[in-house]
Parts: C-alpha cells; sequence; structure tokens
C-alpha cells in the first residue's frame, strides 16, 4: 500500500493548503463545510454514507485544509459493481465541495489527483458516478469519460413538483394552472392501459426486507454492470435517513388471499421526501432487476405506488430497469422528449477506470458505455 498521499501549495513563503485523506478529527469541519456549500448534512447522515459503509473499512474522503479549517472535500461512496458472477470493489465519487471563500486556488483538481493516487494501489476498480455539469467537465479534465445519460421518468401529479428552487409569483402561480392538464393526462392514460392481472395481489411494508429482496435480484441478475443488490448493500442503502422507505411486494396470493414468500415475483421499494420544497416519491429501486416474467408482478407493484402516493407532486423512475412501456402506461414522462426535455435534462454518468493496466472493461462490459450499464436510483448517491 502506498504512502497516505498527500500535497500542499505554497502561497509565497506559506504552505496554506494540505490536501490529505480524511482523518476522525475533521468530521465537524467537514459537516459544518457541506452545510455551507450543499446544506443537509448531519452526523446520522455522515455516518450512514460515510463513517458506517460495510463496503469500506475506513472513510473514503479527501479533505482540503487551510490551517485547522476543511475548507474542501472529495468524497466517495463505496459499493461493490457486478457483472454476471463477478463483482469488483467501486467508489462513486459524491458532495465535492469548495469554501466559497477558497474557490479558484486550484483545490478540485487537486483533491481529484490525490483521491485517484490513494486508490491506484487499492482494491477498487474504478471509479462511476453522476455528476452535474460543473463536476463533469471538471472530471473530464482528470480522465474521466463521460459514459452517457441516465433517463428519468416522471408521473407529475402536480406541476409545481418540477420547479427548481422559489420561484417568482407569477410563474408560480402559472404551474397550478398546468396541474388539469396533468390530471387529464393521467386520467386518460388510466383508461388505456389494462388493469393488472387479477391473480396478483400486493403487500405493503413499511420497510425494507433485505434478504427477501436479494433473493429477488438473484433469480435474474443482469448481464450489464449495476451495483451488486446483496442483503448488505439493501441493509445499507435503505437506511439513508433523509429519506422514508416502503416496499411493495407482488405475487399470486395463496388460498387465503396472502401473499406468502415463496411466491413473491417482484419486490419494488420507494423512498419519500422533499425536494425544493415539494413532496417527491422515488421509485428507487426494483428486485429483479431484468426477466420477463416480473412483468405482471410489477405492473401490479407500480399502480398500488401510484394509487399509494396519489398525493405527492411527483413520482420519478431512473433508468431502464422498468420498462418504458410499462411507466408510460402509468403516465410517466420521460426528460429525454419533449416536454420535460424542454425544462430537463437526463443525468450525466461519467467512469474513471483503477484497474493495474488501466483497462476500461470488465468482464467483457466497458465502463465507459452506456448500455452495458444498467442503473436505476440505488446506484446514486442522494436518493
Amino acid at each position: 500500500m502506498s504512502q497516505r498521499p498527500s500535497t500542499r501549495q505554497a502561497t509565497g513563503d506559506t504552505d496554506q493548503y494540505e490536501i490529505r485523506p480524511f482523518e476522525p478529527g475533521d468530521r465537524a469541519g467537514y459537516l459544518t463545510l457541506f452545510d455551507r456549500v450543499l446544506s443537509g448534512g448531519d452526523d446520522e447522515w455522515f455516518a450512514w454514507k460515510y463513517a458506517d459503509n460495510p463496503f469500506a473499512d475506513h472513510v473514503p474522503i479527501v479533505v482540503a485544509t487551510d490551517g485547522d479549517s476543511v475548507v474542501g472535500a472529495k468524497s466517495a461512496v463505496p459499493q461493490r459493481v457486478r457483472v454476471g458472477d463477478r463483482a469488483v470493489d467501486a467508489l462513486q465519487p459524491a458532495d465535492t465541495m469548495v469554501d466559497p471563500d477558497h474557490r479558484r486556488q486550484g483545490l478540485f483538481s487537486r483533491m481529484t489527483e490525490v483521491m485517484k493516487e490513494r486508490y491506484a494501489d487499492r482494491s477498487q476498480q474504478l471509479f462511476f458516478n453522476f455528476p452535474n455539469e460543473m463536476t463533469l467537465a471538471g472530471g473530464k479534465k482528470h480522465g474521466w469519460v463521460e459514459v452517457g445519460r441516465v433517463p428519468t421518468y416522471y408521473r407529475i401529479q402536480r406541476a409545481r413538483g418540477m420547479a427548481n428552487g422559489d420561484l417568482p409569483a407569477p410563474v408560480d402561480q402559472g404551474l397550478d394552472l398546468l396541474d388539469p392538464v396533468f390530471d387529464a393526462y393521467l386520467t386518460a392514460r388510466a383508461k388505456l392501459s389494462p388493469s393488472s392481472p387479477p391473480d396478483v395481489t400486493v403487500e405493503e411494508n413499511e420497510d425494507v426486507p433485505a434478504d427477501v429482496l436479494a433473493d429477488l435480484y438473484e433469480r435474474a441478475v443482469p448481464d450489464e454492470l449495476h451495483a451488486e443488490r446483496s442483503a448488505t448493500f439493501y441493509d445499507w442503502r435503505f437506511e439513508n435517513p433523509k429519506w422514508t422507505y416502503q416496499t411493495y411486494l407482488a405475487g399470486p396470493a395463496d388460498s387465503s388471499g396472502r401473499l406468502s414468500e415463496p411466491d413473491v415475483d417482484v419486490g419494488v421499494v420507494a423512498g419519500s421526501g422533499t425536494r425544493n420544497g415539494q413532496s417527491m416519491v422515488n421509485v428507487v429501486d426494483v428486485a429483479p432487476l431484468a426477466g420477463a416474467a416480473r412483468l405482471p408482478a410489477l405492473k401490479a407493484a407500480l399502480e398500488r405506488v401510484c394509487v399509494r402516493h396519489a398525493d405527492a407532486d411527483v413520482i420519478a423512475v431512473s433508468g431502464h430497469a422498468i420498462p418504458a412501456d410499462l411507466l408510460s402506461s402509468f403516465g410517466f414522462l420521460s426528460d429525454t422528449d419533449v416536454p420535460l426535455s424542454l425544462v430537463s435534462s437526463p443525468s450525466a454518468m461519467a467512469s474513471y477506470p483503477l484497474t493495474e493496466n488501466g483497462s476500461w472493461s470488465i468482464d467483457g462490459r466497458n465502463i465507459r458505455r452506456i448500455d452495458d450499464w444498467l442503473v436505476t436510483f440505488a446506484e446514486q448517491d442522494t436518493r
């Protein structure tokens, strides 16, 4: 293992900045910086996402310090990426931030290079992430490649749910005027969509049954690159304290009308939270991730999600794990198509190899080709 990477920048005769791996004493400073730049972080969230993450034995964060102050940080969320029967360690860069008073000092670039160096000879095989446009542009300067764009499908139940932050009063009132349009669209889609199979029943759970979902996942493991859905993954992923999760299990009912565990065909996990003051429900994951046999139960589970969360402003689904035609039948619109493409854009995905020979391929799948990936919100760090 290499020595701890660290860099300093000289400003006159003073070494102003040190770039180094996170240390336990940095936690308070990190959270203070997070609250200033990104907002919403706290000890419980930090413990879940970084300190107690089961896929690493350390906190995968690089910090920039100015004296005793944390003025920059580049973090990464550990995950296991699987393709076929092989799973490898991976890191998802996230929560990159620089104090506004210390920007334009090259801290983003230097933190990125220290993080690359830190993991050059560890077990991790790749970085993959979903950066905003600014971070994507910065990452490309350090070798990251844009894999492609991941669509998000929105079932708009109130137009204001698509607003990004505070709006002027005339615009805000104008959004309310669009609600009847979306109501009419969803009503029309419901009339055209066939009913769920009568022999399928759906049960709601106010928790996430990790073992059940892990068993479902193993029934049809995708051929594409994706985060491995082990019971450990499910137990960790859905403890995010910023969201509330429910699970919808669907399959044929037994003679008593109940759904027994061996007969479950599909599980859908939905997360409830707020964004810009609007109520948001994300269909975060589905198990199995692939396979035609799951479709009748998947339709029934998705229908229940829409009924259960009819009072949410928006319900969203990311990626291709749920067929687009099924989502369309429930009134979901893709941000790759008009009209949503006029006001929104698909999430960017990027990657960088950490393999010893710098290969972009894992078991025949290219980490820089979007068609070689299958992701949902579960792979993405913010949901």
